[in-house]
């Protein structure tokens, strides 16, 4: 399975509203930055693979289940043990 990363986080506002939006857009910084950095570990996935990083970012969304056949056969993994 290929799965982009998940976040269980429960937010709640209790403050000003210039506050409010302050600490938003920090959480915002932190789910960007986090979506960069798995971007970055799947363009190393695909690398050297028959498989497009777009093609890839779409599967992940609902959980990618694939075989190690097929994995192999794209190029994603150098061998089956």
């Amino acid at each position: 399975m290929i799965h982009e990363r998940r976040i269980d986080k429960k937010v709640h506002f209790d403050a000003a509203l210039s506050s409010c939006i302050q600490t938003a857009e920090e959480l915002l910084s932190q789910f960007e930055e986090g979506f960069e950095v798995a971007k970055e570990d799947f363009e190393e996935l695909v690398e050297g693979s028959n498989l497009e990083l777009e093609e890839l970012m779409k599967k992940i969304k609902s959980n990618w289940y694939i075989t190690a056949e097929k994995a192999l056969e794209m190029g994603l993994i150098a061998g089956i043990v």
